[in-house]
């Protein structure tokens, strides 16, 4: 037997105390938000938010309207309390559901979700048919991912580590990854390379997986990937972009390049670590800044005599990465490093 109120002045509910209905039915109190956003992320301004306390119980039912219009369950909203005000009562067997509603203000934000306080609702007793007190206590709700409250997506984020990733030619290194937020149910990441020589795996398992699928639970547990670089008898550097994204508005994309360090390459290699600067060891070399200000290894004419002298033996591109710009092969370096 189901009854419920349209408005809060007519709120009471009765629920004859039968037989065929023992106490053992009800459950605890617990409450929950139980609307969805319009767009299915989080609430916007003037979007209304509903809240239910369920598993009360007694004999008989019988909240009368004072009781009920005057009574309110607090929400918290980025940090702020709101004020939620009832709106209906649900009878069913002997439980008692009491809807409370909100309504979004401009100035309401709340990225990680609304969260409800244990023991939210405040206001005169509600009490039963036989005047007896219903208990209305009940344990906190945390954060609520899928109930954000504000103007933006929340964003998710996708962290890869460490960036960039240097390899060596037809070798193999890993990197990891992980989400920066908890999301709001699984998540799958696609991983795609802009460079068939670079490939990865994100599984132990027989064939090659470019995917990994995070859940509420391990969503900050970083995941290995391995990234192989592909050998060939050329002599240049090469690199290549990871590009990671999932499904989902609020979820970003990550990229991560990644450094190829040629096998084949003569010359000394003045960018040991592939992050695209010329390391800078010595004070002849230091000197040499002043002919390559910018860093980039090309340097004038008249210059280059004294500029090889400081960088013996330089392999081309002094070493540096290539960059995937098709106008240098391979790119130029960026700058230099003490």
């Amino acid at each position: 037997m189901t009854g419920m109120t349209g408005t809060p002045r007519f709120a009471a509910v009765l629920l004859a105390a039968l037989g065929a209905f023992g106490a053992g039915e009800v459950a605890a109190q617990t409450v929950a938000i139980t609307s969805t956003p319009a767009n299915g992320t989080h609430y916007v301004t003037g979007e209304a938010i509903i809240t239910r306390i369920s598993g009360l119980s007694s004999g008989i039912f019988g909240i009368s309207g004072g009781q009920f219009t005057a009574s309110r369950m607090a929400l918290n909203i980025g940090g702020t309390t709101r004020q939620a005000r009832p709106v209906r009562t649900i009878s069913f067997h002997l439980e008692l559901f009491v809807d409370f509603t909100y309504t979004v203000v401009a100035a309401d934000s709340d990225t990680d979700g609304i969260s409800i306080p244990a023991n939210s609702i405040t206001g005169p007793t509600w009490t039963d048919g036989s005047s007896n007190a219903i208990n209305r206590n009940h344990a906190a709700l945390s954060d609520q991912f899928g109930h954000s409250v504000g103007s933006a997506l929340p964003s998710i984020g996708i962290v890869t580590d460490p960036a960039p990733l240097a390899l060596n030619e037809g070798a193999s290194g890993d990197y990891t990854v992980a989400l920066a937020s908890v999301p709001a149910g699984g998540v799958t990441v696609s991983i795609v390379s802009d460079n068939g020589d670079v490939t990865v795996d994100t599984s132990t398992a027989s064939g090659v997986q470019t995917a990994l699928t995070f859940t509420t639970t391990n969503w900050n547990t970083p995941r290995t990937v391995t990234a192989t670089a592909a050998g060939d008898a050329g002599g240049a550097d090469d690199a290549a972009i990871l590009t990671h994204t999932a499904a989902g508005a609020n979820i970003g994309t990550q990229t991560l390049f990644v450094a190829v360090q040629d096998d084949e390459q003569t010359g000394t290699d003045y960018d040991a670590d592939e992050d695209g600067l010329i390391d800078i060891d010595s004070l002849d070399k230091f000197n040499a800044m002043r002919w390559d200000l910018d860093g980039n290894g090309a340097v004038a004419a008249g210059d280059a005599t004294d500029y090889a002298n400081a960088f013996p033996g330089a392999a081309s591109g002094m070493g540096c990465p290539d960059r995937g710009d098709a106008n240098d092969d391979p790119d130029p370096c960026e700058g230099y490093e003490l």
